[in-house]
């Protein structure tokens, strides 16, 4: 008799599906709890539904579209690359117009929208009755294609007049002089502290072998060493502390150990995490990715914005940061230099590059207002709550990833401009009017119309379209008008010619001022720190020295006009591993550092006195031990190595123990030239 098995069918697999307005599981749309709030306010006339609230259209309406108002749809939330964008570019921004209010919002929307969001990320339920529903109305100005025209417009460059201070130092105290009180500015003793304290806390729980407490000075000492593994490339950093290697440097060996770099790159953190439970971390954590650094990039973005006058043309723009280990926020984008990178969002002044604030970028994890995108939304938070850069006619320079109408009507609202190109399918622009690449239409080069219009909160603004070799859409809220300018194109022989052109004035004032972002990280770029971390904090703390570095370096150039990058390194590297032989201040660490700066000469005084002594043999010279706990290690002055031994009368530090040579120390009180001798 067979006996058969019993066939079981396999396990069904379930799939989880969060209800699309509140992101919550457990419930359907229909029966979300905001929807039934929101939807019982608007029965009673208490106030209108919000774009976040209020339920989409199965259908997408294929008709005409009318200047009635037009149905709130839901914002939902789609996955986003690193760029905030899903999909090929000409999708994603379908998409992105599709679900995002492109439209301008007034002073008092935003702030309304901004007071909905009570600290947990989600919506309440809004007054939307001043949200902009019109679709604007496009006229078409007069091209400036005749030389009479052309010439009356180039005496008129149209840019609003600036009200406000142009770009330099601010708040500079007046012993601040050299490279390191300028790095200090920003490494202010707060920071330092906290470090210190954190990293000492988290190196005695985790109990590192060998480790002594961390101090302020062997801090700073440790900045100089990694700002000059960016300037000194070595193959690893291991073989720069090697003894007898090609790649071997004695600069390093004398003013720190290679196992004391390890140990504070180890113990290196901003938040002391040893007294903290699992539950506050994991409630941190859900507060903010960047819960480990929060703080530190809060202050020094505050020290950035302390010491500087933003000049009238400013950018907003991408900040990336190498980094291939493991973060949630890590992200791709393979036409970046840096394809794994972290990212923030930067201001920068437009003419110096200086790097005025920054925030993190936190991915499908980032809360925002439903009324703004993922392109729109970095320009709200860096732009709101800076109230110094309000009402003075300062002008923003943003590519096409930001640019939109809703954007001209933010900063149009805090008393800005905005100008930059835009791409040819964000809501609201004249379809009829944009430049095609081929086709029978295509315009003629040079080509170049403007369009304007009028919207609810009574400002104007323009819509330029130029023909180059390909088109250049620009959208901005001043008038631009048009400039000659020469470009190259290819003769009838086939070789390059220069022909003139018109050319509308904005795009040279894009030119001008879009590039801070991107001149700020090409200073970067040049002397990056070569230390290699999986720890994203880490890597967050040695990008930041050098950004802080850069940021110095404009400010010190302001005072110093000769002076580059790399002479600035090579002092301020000297400065810092200065502070390996001082013993800790009693005072601030900027007043110390003047008080180092100054016996720059001590050196040369000291000299004098113990080259007199050290070949007197009526004097006795006895050597000395300095413990740990007395101070830190000297060089000695033949062999340039750290030693804990030194000579009293002579007060210079000498290595006593030598099995294989002469003593340094014999060498010293013996030869009249004890310099290369060992």
């Amino acid at each position: 008799m067979n006996s058969q098995l019993p066939v079981t069918a396999p396990p069904k697999r379930t799939r989880i599906i969060k209800c699309p307005i509140c992101q919550q599981i457990g419930h359907f749309q229909k029966t979300c709890p905001q929807r039934v709030q929101a939807a019982a306010a608007t029965t009673n006339g208490d106030i209108a539904l919000p774009l976040a609230i209020t339920r989409a259209s199965k259908k997408r309406s294929r008709g005409p579209k009318t200047t009635a108002a037009v149905s709130p749809r839901i914002l939902r939330q789609i996955p986003q690359n690193e760029s905030g964008e899903s999909g090929d570019e000409l999708a994603a921004d379908d998409d992105d117009a599709s679900h995002h209010n492109v439209h301008g919002l007034p002073t008092p929307v935003v702030d309304a929208f901004a007071e909905a969001l009570d600290g947990d990320g989600e919506a309440d339920v809004v007054d939307t009755d001043s949200v902009l529903t019109e679709i604007p109305v496009w006229t078409q100005s007069v091209v400036h294609d005749e030389d009479r025209t052309l010439r009356s417009s180039i005496q008129q460059t149209n840019i609003p007049s600036f009200r406000g201070e142009r770009s330099g130092p601010k708040n500079i105290p007046p012993w601040v002089k050299s490279e390191i009180d300028f790095f200090l500015l920003f490494m202010t003793d707060d920071i330092l502290d906290q470090f210190v304290s954190s990293s000492n806390a988290y190196a005695t729980s985790t109990k590192i072998r060998g480790w002594h407490p961390l101090s302020s000075q062997e801090l700073l000492v440790f900045m100089g060493v990694v700002t000059y593994l960016g300037v000194v490339k070595v193959p690893t950093r291991r073989s720069a502390w090697k003894d007898g290697g090609i790649f071997s440097q004695s600069f390093l060996q004398r003013h720190m150990t290679a196992k004391r770099f390890e140990d504070i790159l180890k113990a290196l953190h901003w938040t002391n995490t040893a007294e903290m439970s699992e539950e506050e971390k994991s409630h941190k954590r859900r507060d903010s990715n960047y819960w480990l650094v929060d703080g530190f990039l809060s202050k020094l973005s505050i020290n950035c914005r302390q010491h500087f006058f933003l000049g009238q043309h400013f950018d907003i723009d991408e900040m990336c940061i190498y980094f291939k280990g493991r973060f949630i926020c890590k992200c791709y984008n393979p036409n970046k230099p840096e394809k794994w990178h972290l990212k923030f969002f930067a201001l920068n002044d437009g003419a110096t590059g200086y790097l005025y604030d920054f925030y993190p970028y936190q991915g499908a994890a980032e809360r925002r207002p439903p009324q703004w995108g993922a392109t729109a939304y970095p320009v709200y938070k860096l732009l709101h709550d800076r109230v110094e850069l309000h009402n003075v006619n300062h002008i923003l320079h943003i590519d096409n990833w930001y640019n939109q109408l809703q954007i001209a009507m933010f900063v149009r609202s805090i008393g800005m401009h905005s100008n930059g190109t835009v791409k040819t399918n964000r809501k609201g622009l004249p379809k009829q009017a944009l430049f095609k690449n081929t086709g029978a239409t295509k315009k003629e080069r040079g080509t170049v119309e403007l369009h304007s219009t009028t919207l609810s909160d009574g400002h104007e603004y323009f819509f330029t379209c130029w023909m180059d070799t390909k088109a250049v859409h620009m959208l901005s809220t001043y008038r631009p008008g048009v400039r000659p300018v020469l470009r190259n194109s290819t003769g009838s022989d086939g070789k390059y010619i220069k022909i003139r052109l018109t050319r509308p004035t904005n795009i040279g004032d894009y030119n001008g001022g879009m590039g801070g972002t991107d001149l700020f990280d090409q200073y970067c770029s040049y002397y990056r720190t070569m230390v290699r971390t999986k720890k994203w904090p880490t890597r967050i703390f040695t990008h930041f020295i050098m950004a802080t570095i850069v940021n110095a370096f404009i400010l010190f150039k302001f005072s110093h006009d000769d002076s580059t990058l790399i002479k600035y390194l090579e002092a301020l590297i000297k400065q810092l591993a200065m502070f390996s032989f001082k013993q800790p201040p009693s005072h601030g660490m900027v007043a110390q550092c003047a008080i180092i700066v100054a016996d720059d000469e001590e050196p040369t005084r000291r000299k004098e006195v113990w080259d007199k002594k050290r070949l007197d043999n009526t004097i006795t010279h006895m050597p000395a031990h300095t413990s740990r706990s007395e101070g830190s290690r000297r060089e000695c002055k033949v062999c340039c190595k750290l030693t804990a031994y030194s000579c009293q009368q002579c007060d210079v530090g000498l290595c006593i123990e030598n099995p294989a040579k002469t003593s340094c120390y014999e060498v010293f009180h013996a030869l009249d030239s004890y310099k290369n001798v060992l």
